[in-house]
């Protein structure tokens, strides 16, 4: 008997795993339901803070497809981190086609002026609510709006994020002076349609999906090395990146020597479009590929290279900035 009450008290004192690996929180911010899904690593533990992803889906997308697309949440439970998938600028056709006001782009966030520095700053606000997390381990990351989104939280809110790693977005805030440099692992494809590699007119090849004119969304862009050498430049690195990987299709270069111990690096995918590297694809697109959105999308954002991950390659990047 005495056994028995000893393991019920051991087991009642026990840290207890106190969440689903998804759950869905409900937040309004400017007037607008903007709620955010959160995933624990296996084992979470609230005696414990764990580092948290800011993960931003792209222009028309919203947390449940990126989730669902990016395979971000695999990369992360190997690295004990727990990640935020937070809501863009609901569409105003269809609220589930999502932006975010970047600064430049995109579409009905942009021309709300929509506050999504000041929404992000609300969800993480909210996080320690339910969570145990590292509040100086927080990264971002995001695709194509989502990564413009990114960069612009490394310019206006430097002193709450560890690190950012955008995927296949311009960077539009090179003008901003942050408070401090941090780390930036930039992801792209060569053969990127929208957010153009050799750089000259970005945006416009999605623009049926938010509801948008494709002329109207397209600006003026730097090439994507001339745009991360320009960052480097901000953060005072070196003027010329040496090549710290080359394993094709994917080259690294980086630049180093920047303020406050930063980094910036590129990684080039030969041959890869504006699409996740290693992602599932659009589910919309799985259940209702007949969509004109779906039709052709190839052609639109360029082809998709196989055996890549920038889910993996951004949590390696993440695991390693303490």
């Amino acid at each position: 008997m005495m056994k028995k009450i000893l393991l019920l008290a051991a087991l009642l004192c026990a840290p207890l795993a106190a969440h689903a690996a998804e759950e869905t929180h409900n937040l309004t911010f400017a007037g607008h339901d903007r709620p955010y899904i959160v995933h624990t690593p296996p084992g979470y533990n609230t005696d414990l803070s764990h580092p948290v992803i800011i993960a931003m889906h792209g222009g028309g997308g919203n947390p449940e497809q990126f989730m669902h697309d990016s395979g971000l949440n695999d990369a992360a439970d190997r690295a004990g981190m727990i990640v935020v998938y937070p809501s863009g600028y609901p569409g105003a056709k269809l609220e589930r086609l999502r932006t975010w006001n970047a600064g430049e782009c995109c579409a009905g966030a942009k021309d709300a002026k929509s506050d999504d520095v000041g929404y992000i700053r609300a969800v993480l606000d909210d996080l320690p609510g339910y969570y145990n997390i590292d509040k100086r381990r927080i990264y971002a990351t995001g695709h194509s709006n989502g990564a413009m989104m990114s960069y612009r939280l490394a310019c206006e809110m430097a002193d709450r994020f560890a690190a950012i790693a955008p995927s296949a977005g311009q960077d539009v805030t090179i003008s901003c002076t942050p408070s401090r440099a941090i780390p930036v692992l930039h992801i792209h494809g060569t053969e990127d349609r929208c957010a153009t590699y050799n750089g000259g007119q970005c945006g416009g090849c999605f623009a049926a999906a938010v509801g948008g004119d494709p002329d109207a969304m397209r600006w003026p862009c730097d090439s994507v090395p001339d745009s991360l050498a320009a960052r480097a430049k901000l953060y005072g690195c070196t003027a010329t990146p040496e090549t710290v990987s080359s394993t094709a299709p994917v080259t690294c270069q980086r630049w180093s020597g920047c303020r406050d111990n930063a980094t910036v690096t590129l990684c080039s995918i030969a041959g890869q479009g504006h699409s996740w590297a290693g992602g599932t694809g659009l589910r919309i697109c799985e259940k209702r590929p007949n969509l004109a959105f779906c039709q052709n999308k190839e052609s639109r954002s360029g082809p998709k290279v196989d055996n890549v991950s920038t889910a993996a390659m951004i949590g390696d990047f993440f695991m390693s900035v303490k």
